[in-house]
C-alpha cells in the first residue's frame, strides 16, 4: 500500500509538469497520458483492494497437502517440495474475535499418514497463504495450531503461525515442525478410538485457532491475540490447557 501511494503521488507531479509544458512543447503529449493512464491503473488497484472491519466477516480456508504426486492438482512448494492439496475446508470468521476451527473427522482421515501438511488461507483481492505445517512425525501429532493475522488499516498484510517449542523442548520428538505435538499412542489414539465411537466431532481433530493484530479499516487496533492459548502463563504441554486446546481432553470453555 505504501509503494502504491508512493507512486499516486510520483504520477501526479508528472501530471502537473508535463501539463505546464504541454502548451510550450508538444513532444510531452505521450507522457502526459501515459503518466495519466497510470495513475487510473493505481486509484482502481486501490479502490478494489478488500479492506477487513473489526466485526466484519472473512472468508478462511484450512487445507491439508500432501506431497505432489498428479499433474492436475492444486499445487504449492515449499522449500523445493512440491505440494498438491487434497483437502480443503472453507470458514467464515468474525474479524479480530479468536476462532477455532476444526476439521471433523480429520484425525481418522489423516492421522496415519506422515506425509501431510496443514495449510491456512485468507481469501480477498489479494489473497494469503500460509507456509505449510508438517501434520505429525512417527510418534507424535500436532493436535492444534494458532495463526496469526495481520492486517494494515484492514488490508491483509501477512499471516504467521504461533510456534516456539520451549514447552516441550524436554520431551524427545514432541517438537513437530517447530509446533509442540501430542504423543500419538497416548495422548490421541487412546482418548480419540473412544471419542470417535462416541462423539462424531472427533475430539483429536485438526483446531487452527485464529486472531488478528494490526488496525482493521477504520485504523482501530485488533486485539484478538491475547486470546490465544499461549497466552496464558500456565499453558505447556503437560497442562490441562494445552490438551484442551488440543482436543485430547474436554472443557466447558472449548
Amino acid at each position: 500500500t505504501g509503494k502504491k501511494l508512493s507512486l499516486i503521488i510520483i504520477t501526479q507531479v508528472f501530471l502537473i509538469v508535463s501539463s505546464n509544458m504541454f502548451f510550450a512543447n508538444r513532444s510531452f503529449w505521450l507522457l502526459f497520458w501515459c503518466v495519466v493512464a497510470l495513475s487510473t491503473v493505481v486509484n482502481a488497484q486501490l479502490a478494489t483492494t478488500e479492506s477487513f472491519k473489526r466485526g466484519g466477516t472473512a472468508l478462511v480456508a484450512v487445507n491439508f497437502l500432501v506431497p505432489k504426486s498428479t499433474e492436475n492438482s492444486t499445487s504449492f512448494e515449499e522449500e523445493g517440495l512440491v505440494l498438491e492439496r487434497i483437502s480443503q475446508t472453507l470458514f467464515e470468521i468474525e474479524v479480530d474475535k479468536m476462532a477455532r476451527l476444526e476439521i471433523l473427522n480429520s484425525f481418522s482421515r489423516f492421522s496415519l499418514n506422515d506425509s501431510i501438511y496443514v495449510q491456512f488461507q485468507l481469501f480477498s483481492n489479494n489473497t494469503l497463504t500460509s507456509t505449510p505445517k508438517l501434520y505429525r512425525n512417527d510418534s507424535f501429532i500436532v493436535g492444534s495450531w494458532s495463526m496469526i493475522v495481520t492486517l494494515r488499516n484492514g488490508r491483509p498484510l501477512g499471516l504467521a503461525w504461533d510456534e516456539g517449542c520451549k514447552e516441550c523442548e524436554d520431551i524427545e520428538g514432541a517438537c513437530v515442525d517447530n509446533v509442540c505435538a501430542l504423543n500419538f499412542l497416548n495422548d490421541c489414539t487412546k482418548e480419540c478410538s473412544k471419542c470417535i465411537l462416541s462423539d462424531p466431532r472427533d475430539r483429536c481433530g485438526t483446531k487452527v485457532y485464529v486472531v488478528w493484530v494490526g488496525s482493521d479499516s477504520k485504523g482501530i487496533g485488533l486485539l484478538s491475540a491475547g486470546s490465544l492459548p499461549s497466552a496464558f502463563g500456565r499453558f505447556s504441554l503437560n497442562s490441562r490447557l494445552y490438551r484442551v486446546a488440543a482436543g485430547a481432553e474436554r472443557a466447558a470453555f472449548y
